[in-house]
């Protein structure tokens, strides 16, 4: 199969979808995931070995499953590395009709993110001055920021912020609440 960036903006334009996810539990907080689910595995598998040619990594998915009384197999392709699913969406971005406004929204949000992998500048330290004096959590303050709760953290060190970890307790506290037995003997 000959594929190119046209093809495959047609194609993500009818079967993909751009999904932008907010992960609280993970060091990113958030992320994008570009998805596209046929029956025929056969152009999944090029169009993975047509963007690593080009340094873009994805992954594909083979499985059955269950549409009436019959079973039918179903391929996905994915990307969810924010580096990837950027220099995929950058692209097809002028090349896709459709799901043009999602994947200029999701480059949108994907910039926004990489605002926050540099240090805060000083507006954004009393940010977290403030929203930390009204009670938010690292957890909150991370997701408004769109950034890591370590970073958080260490920027409300830096500022001299003490407590107010509110859930957040270190491993060892944790352990250190459990019951010990009593010793035989």
């Amino acid at each position: 199969m000959n594929m190119n960036w046209d093809y495959i903006a047609g194609l993500f334009d009818g079967e993909g979808s751009v999904q932008i996810k907010n992960y609280p539990d993970r060091s990113q907080g958030r992320g994008i995931a570009l998805v596209i689910g046929i029956t025929d595995g056969d152009v999944l598998d090029g169009l993975q070995e047509f963007l690593q040619s080009k340094g873009i990594k994805s992954s594909v998915y083979h499985r059955t499953v269950l549409r009436g009384k019959e079973r039918k197999p179903c391929q996905w392709w994915q990307i969810s590395n924010k580096w990837d699913a950027t220099e995929f969406l950058n692209a097809i971005k002028e090349r896709v009709i459709v799901k043009r406004g999602k994947v200029l929204e999701a480059l949108a949000f994907r910039q926004q993110l990489s605002t926050f992998t540099r240090p805060f500048n000083q507006s954004e330290l009393e940010l977290i001055r403030g929203y930390t004096a009204e009670g938010k959590t690292l957890k909150e303050i991370a997701n408004i920021l769109a950034c890591g709760v370590s970073k958080v953290l260490k920027a409300r060190h830096k500022l001299g912020i003490q407590g107010n970890l509110s859930n957040h307790k270190p491993y060892w506290k944790k352990k250190a609440e459990i019951p010990r037995c009593a010793s035989a003997g």
